[in-house]
C-alpha cells in the first residue's frame, strides 16, 4: 500500500469508524488490486459458459443418442438413461456443478487469502490498522468486496447461458436465470467467506490458499464419487456442491429450500469465525 493510499485511508477511517459500516478507500483499494485477476477469470468463466451451451445440441442429437444406446448395451449393468441427460443435468455435470467453483473460486481464494493472512505477513495490515481503522470495519469492507467479486463471477457464468441458450435449443426462463445468478452468487460468496475464515486463523497466503484448494478438492471428490459409492451419500449435507443443485433449478425452475438455509448457516458461522480469529490476531 503506497503513502497516498495510506493517507486517504486514514482520513476516511475517521468517518467510517463512527458509522461501523465499510471504509470506501479500503474498498476501492481492494477492488483495484483485484480487478485484473477478477476480469481475467470472469472472461474465462464467460467463455467456458458460451462453449458449454454451444455444445448442448451435440448431446441431444439423434446420432449421439444412438451411439449412447449402443454403448449402454455393451456395458454390463448400464442402461441408456445412464448416458442421456436433461439440460439441467448436462449443465451441472459439465459446468455449474463440477467446474464453476474451482475456476471462479480461484479469484476468491487469492483475494481472501491475501486480505488477512497476506496483509499481515507483508506488513501492510499493521499500517492499515494504524490509520486508525477498526478491525470490524476492515472485516466488513473485505466482505463487501467478496460480495461484489462473487456477483461479477456469477453473472459471467450465467448470462452467456441465458443469452446464447435460445440459439442452441437451450432456452432458460428469466426466473431460472435469475435463480441461477443468485444461487451461484451466494455459493461463491459463502466459499469466499470460508477462505476468509481460514485466512484469519493462518499466517501466510500460501497456507490459506492451500487449505482452500484442499477444501475444493474434497468437495469435488465427494461430488464425483457419491453416485458410485453409496455410503458417501451420508456426507452430502456438508458438501457445498450438493446443496447448490443447479440441475434442479434449471429443470424445475425452483431451488431447494435447504440451499438458502445451508448457505445462511455456513456463511454466518464462517463470518463469525473470521471475525473472532481476526480479533485475536497479532498484526505485526
Amino acid at each position: 500500500m503506497n503513502k497516498q493510499t495510506t493517507q486517504s485511508l486514514a482520513a476516511s477511517a475517521k468517518a467510517t469508524h463512527k458509522m461501523h459500516i465499510i471504509n470506501p478507500t479500503l474498498f476501492s483499494y481492494f477492488i483495484r488490486r483485484q480487478s485484473i485477476l477478477l476480469a481475467v477469470i470472469a472472461l474465462c468463466v464467460a467463455a467456458y459458459s458460451a462453449m458449454i451451451i454451444a455444445m448442448w445440441p451435440l448431446f441431444i442429437d439423434e446420432g449421439f443418442q444412438e451411439t449412447m444406446e449402443l454403448l449402454a448395451a455393451s456395458l454390463p449393468g448400464m442402461d441408456t438413461q445412464s448416458f442421456l441427460m436433461t439440460l439441467g443435468e448436462y449443465l451441472e455435470t459439465q459446468w455449474l456443478g463440477a467446474y464453476l467453483l474451482p475456476l471462479a473460486g480461484a479469484a476468491l481464494i487469492v483475494f481472501a487469502a491475501r486480505a488477512i493472512a497476506g496483509s499481515i505477513s507483508d506488513g501492510s495490515m499493521e499500517t492499515m490498522c494504524a490509520a486508525p481503522l477498526g478491525r470490524a470495519v476492515y472485516v466488513t469492507t473485505v466482505v463487501a468486496v467478496l460480495l461484489v467479486a462473487s456477483l461479477v463471477l456469477s453473472i459471467a457464468a450465467i448470462v452467456p447461458l441465458a443469452a446464447l441458450g435460445p440459439l442452441f435449443e437451450a432456452k432458460l426462463s428469466m426466473q431460472t436465470s435469475l435463480l441461477l445468478v443468485i444461487g451461484a452468487w451466494l455459493v461463491l460468496f459463502v466459499f469466499g467467506l470460508i477462505v476468509l475464515a481460514v485466512s484469519a486463523w493462518t499466517r501466510g497466503v500460501v497456507l490459506s490458499a492451500a487449505v482452500a484448494v484442499a477444501f475444493i478438492l474434497v468437495m469435488l471428490v465427494l461430488y464425483v464419487a457419491t453416485p458410485m459409492v453409496e455410503f458417501l451419500e451420508n456426507l452430502n449435507p456438508i458438501n457445498l456442491l450438493y446443496w447448490w443443485g443447479s440441475a434442479g433449478i434449471i429443470d424445475s425452475g425452483a431451488a431447494e429450500a435447504g440451499l438458502w438455509i445451508w448457505l445462511a448457516i455456513v456463511g454466518g458461522v464462517s463470518l463469525l469465525v473470521c471475525y473472532l480469529g481476526f480479533l485475536k490476531r497479532d498484526l505485526t
